[in-house]
């Protein structure tokens, strides 16, 4: 069976700074698809030398019940209210270890985060510190969203899935089959032929360059074609891209007007530790749409 249902269990990374409802926004969508049984936890951690980022540190304040209480708002405005949901607050020097530890001891299956860039916005730090972190330890499925995705917000259109040819695509695509079969939404495999940057600019003869071009497309759907034949993924749409990885599952995901873009992460091997790959670092920093990276069959 293919299929894996990736929506039971769900914590969210909460920023408690005004306007920061996107991660919030799309995990209610998420829970709204499961009829019974979805259970969302929202997770504040209070870095002790930042005052909390709610009033100056020097006060006598109980910061607990302070960020308990903005998070609870948070949580009722998304929706996410009632027994199935609730709200932890911790104080940890290191947000993204307690994140990890928590998604490892709860056997969530999700964890959901938001990033620093708004959708659109050029800026020089996009992710943020801890996101970044978590993107190269992913103690499971992690989806990064733009701070200012609104509720309803999430894209009308498929769920896209990137398709790398090798066999760290497979987890992620069981991931986004088992999302796309509870959204209704059809499920988009696109397999981009990457092309290092700015080649082809200094070639004078265009139909030798729209040969080659034709040539890595035809080349890129033989391998898509034999990664869906040897794992049996049938019945989907495919896209042949060439160019950026980045660039293209962006443009194709925003043409799409895509719920979310799914794509897995590779090992480096080095201290056997694991990492994602820039590909899905580089994504959640730029992407309109959330972005979903699942790690290897043998991390989960």
């Amino acid at each position: 069976d293919l299929m894996s249902d990736p929506l039971r269990k769900i914590w969210v990374g909460l920023d408690l700074v005004e306007g920061n409802v996107g991660p919030l926004n799309f995990a209610a969508w998420l829970a709204g698809l499961v009829s019974e049984g979805a259970q969302v936890t929202g997770a504040h951690v209070v870095e002790p030398w930042s005052g909390f980022g709610l009033v100056p540190a020097d006060l006598d304040v109980d910061w607990q019940g302070l960020a308990q209480a903005r998070a609870e708002a948070a949580m009722s405005s998304a929706g996410l209210e009632g027994e199935a949901h609730s709200v932890q607050i911790a104080l940890d020097e290191a947000p993204e270890l307690f994140l990890s530890d928590a998604i490892e001891q709860s056997k969530a299956d999700l964890l959901v985060i938001g990033r620093l860039a708004r959708r659109g916005q050029d800026r020089l730090v996009r992710l943020g510190s801890v996101a970044r972190r978590l993107l190269r330890a992913l103690p499971g499925p992690l989806a990064v969203v733009p701070p200012d995705l609104p509720a309803g917000g999430v894209g009308a259109g498929p769920i896209v899935v990137a398709i790398d040819g090798k066999e760290d695509s497979l987890p992620a695509y069981r991931w986004a089959h088992g999302l796309a079969h509870r959204a209704q939404r059809e499920l988009l495999l696109v397999h981009v032929v990457p092309m290092p940057e700015g080649w082809g600019v200094g070639v004078a003869n265009k139909e030798v360059l729209a040969k080659v071009v034709r040539e890595l497309e035809i080349e890129g759907r033989r391998k898509l074609e034999a990664w869906t034949r040897a794992h049996g993924v049938f019945g989907h749409e495919a896209v042949i891209a060439h160019g950026n990885v980045v660039s293209e599952l962006h443009e194709i995901a925003t043409d799409r007007d895509a719920a979310c873009i799914v794509l897995g992460s590779r090992r480096l091997g080095a201290l056997g530790r694991w990492f994602s790959g820039s590909t899905g670092t580089d994504l959640a920093a730029a992407s309109v749409a959330p972005v979903v990276v699942v790690p290897p069959e043998d991390k989960e």
